[in-house]
């Protein structure tokens, strides 16, 4: 659908007639339920609902070429549905002339630009139980529909369905859909329940929708969804994703982002006003106001949000108690995600080495320092494997000649030569540069087993929502397990049977492999914190955005270290750890927490160094406090009790544990 300004609340719809067969075909006028309330329950109908009970509608602005597109692709989905489209005020009749060589379609000519709310006009004019909405660039799959009615008919408390949503012309996956995928809400019959949605293909209990009010006219477009699924679930209603309701999103890529962007920033403004609690709405009107000195787009929307404000506060009303928990979950959700995705290449030298073949899954990626005697055989062994994967090594400012002594012996190999040291966040370099779906981590002196690397990418193929496997850790020639294989393998987190493995909440760098969407997704490893550590705020990011991380022993990856962990290793762990708990745990945990490992560390020089470096980085940790999602903080409580015995953990240690992955 074009853009649109907003209009007064009492814009009229018009509905005019088209040819009377296109009449005679359209929404069958079959009885409305005069009931919208959920609690009251509904007796699904006999043998499930065909497509022939779902209204379409479609909203346009002057796009008739696109128009015609869609409602041919949509005719060949679903033969017989009933169609309405709603001309948004379009300055010519070529979108009438459009909807009168389609039977089955009806007409709405509104008078007045409504924006997004153009929908509510189609809505109204239905006469089925059930409204599909659709863009002039979107429409359902064959038998998508169908499925979404069968939904309907199963839950009698359902009244949103979010179907998948496939972009462009190469069918990626719509990010939002993938975010709808990992809620955190629970789960309804027909998916992953959901608290937002996308319009371009959702399907509404039509009663109910109308009920609250449907889409606000005063917003026009962007983010007007929210407020809609807000109302329905406290009217009582609940919303799905159903990723089995398929639609294709062709978007054009000629609309202005910046109108869009400031649009976006005052609809999200005034619905966190009018419907979230008042401390809430305060910190998010200072987060806009932040970025506002940045973007002129943000400072425009914020203007025109405070210019409504007398309104939003007019129609203010705070949603339960029960809601507001669920819509803060999601808030937690959404801030463990990173808008830029990874951090931009640091100053490199690269030497490409062979390209990604067609059908290869995973990445090996290697940040090393001045390990080459080290990493030979390393490389030695990937080649070797019968999955032969492509190999980045990112040589992390090496002074021993390490890219040279690659680039000569293994050709087929990709170098990174990083200028500066940045430690194992240099993994961060390769995974931007990985053009493979997953990705697996390996150290100088660690390889996967034969094997390992295609039943790691057959587990990520099986289960859309794992996010990172750790290997089973096998030390040294005589392969004995790795203390930290037997902490994972006795993880107290709840098991899910649905999922391979043992649940985690943090993993081993060097013996884990990550879906690597959901690695940029959080975005990467902090590079403030160069080495010990860094896998815990990742790991926690993973889980509060949604993503499943587990410990599968049945995946093997070897370890051959060689000496101690150096004492300035010790005390960067110790900072990181210190680090970690002040940004994202709460204060008596973080508090207990802190004296625990500083006296597990004991009277040593790298304790005394690793607390200066904490205090000394304590305003930037408070900076970027941010307490994690409740189911991530009960996970990383769970396994406290755990953690306090371990010695794989203890900061003051780690020489008498040289099977811990560097």
């Amino acid at each position: 659908m074009t853009d649109a300004t907003t209009l007064p609340e009492t814009a009229p719809a018009e509905p005019v007639a088209v040819p009377d067969a296109a009449r005679a075909d359209g929404p069958p006028r079959a009885g409305r339920s005069a009931a919208a309330d959920p609690r009251a329950g509904a007796a699904p109908a006999a043998g499930g609902r065909a497509a022939t009970d779902v209204t379409v509608v479609i909203a346009t602005r002057g796009r008739a070429a696109r128009l015609d597109a869609t409602l041919t692709a949509l005719r060949d989905a679903s033969p017989g549905v009933a169609v309405i489209v709603c001309d948004d005020a379009s300055a010519d009749d070529e979108t009438a002339r459009v909807a009168r060589r389609h039977d089955g379609v009806t007409l709405v000519r509104l008078r007045h630009n409504a924006g997004a709310a153009a929908r509510n006009a189609g809505a109204r004019e239905a006469r089925t139980p059930l409204v599909a909405f659709c863009d002039d660039d979107s429409w359902f799959l064959p038998g998508a529909l169908d499925r979404a009615a069968e939904h309907f008919a199963a839950d009698p408390r359902l009244a949103l369905l979010n179907g998948r949503i496939l972009v462009g012309d190469d069918q990626r996956l719509d990010p939002v859909c993938d975010l709808m995928a990992r809620s955190p809400l629970g789960r309804a019959p027909a998916g992953p329940e959901i608290l937002g949605f996308l319009a371009c293909a959702a399907v509404v209990r039509r009663d109910a929708f109308l009920a609250v009010g449907g889409f606000p006219r005063r917003y026009g477009i962007g983010g007007e969804e929210a407020p809609v699924a807000i109302d329905l679930a406290a009217a009582g209603w609940r919303g799905a994703y159903a990723a089995d309701v398929l639609a294709r999103h062709l978007p054009d890529a000629a609309r202005h982002p910046g109108p869009r962007r400031a649009r976006t920033t005052r609809n999200d403004l005034w619905t966190t006003w009018r419907r979230r609690p008042v401390g809430t709405a305060l910190r998010a009107t200072v987060g806009v106001a932040r970025q506002a000195r940045r973007d002129e787009h943000v400072r425009d929307g914020l203007r025109q949000a405070v210019a409504g404000l007398p309104w939003a506060l007019a129609t203010r009303r705070a949603p339960s108690a029960a809601l507001e928990s669920r819509l803060r979950d999601l808030d937690a959700q959404n801030a463990a995600r990173s808008p830029a995705g990874l951090p931009p290449l640091p100053p490199h030298e690269l030497r490409a080495g062979r390209p990604v073949r067609p059908g290869e899954r995973t990445t090996v990626v290697i940040a090393a320092r001045n390990g080459w005697h080290q990493l030979e055989r390393t490389l030695a062994e990937l080649a070797a494997l019968p999955e032969r994967p492509p190999v980045i090594v990112v040589d992390d400012a090496s002074q021993d000649g390490t890219a040279a002594h690659v680039q000569a012996a293994h050709p087929d190999v990709t170098v990174v030569r990083l200028r500066e040291r940045r430690g194992p966040v240099a993994r961060n370099a390769g995974v931007r540069l990985a053009r493979t779906p997953y990705v697996a981590f390996a150290d100088a002196d660690s390889w996967w087993a034969p094997g390992t690397l295609d039943a790691a990418a057959d587990l990520f193929d099986a289960h859309p929502e794992l996010g990172l496997v750790t290997a089973r850790i096998l030390v040294g020639e005589d392969g004995r397990v790795d203390p930290i294989s037997d902490e994972m393998a006795a993880s107290p987190l709840p098991w899910d049977p649905e999922l391979p493995g043992h649940p985690l909440v943090s993993f081993m760098g060097g013996a884990s492999a990550v879906r690597r969407r959901a690695f940029v997704d959080v975005g990467g490893f902090e590079e403030r914190l160069v080495v010990g550590g860094e896998e815990e705020l990742v790991g926690t990011e993973l889980v509060t955005a949604g993503w499943a991380m587990r410990y599968v022993p049945e995946l093997v990856v070897h370890h051959h270290p060689e000496g101690e962990r150096r004492g300035e290793v010790r005390a960067l762990g110790l900072r990181n750890a210190l680090w970690f708990l002040w940004r994202r745990r709460p204060w008596p945990t973080a508090l207990s927490w802190s004296a625990h490992l500083v006296r597990a560390s004991g009277p040593r020089t790298e304790t005394a160094r690793g607390v200066a470096l904490a205090l000394r980085g304590l305003p930037w940790a408070l900076a970027t406090r941010r307490r994690p999602a409740p189911w991530t903080e009960r996970g990383m409580h769970a396994i406290e009790r755990q953690r306090r015995g371990s010695r794989a953990r203890d900061y003051g240690a780690y020489p008498e544990v040289p099977a811990v992955l560097d």
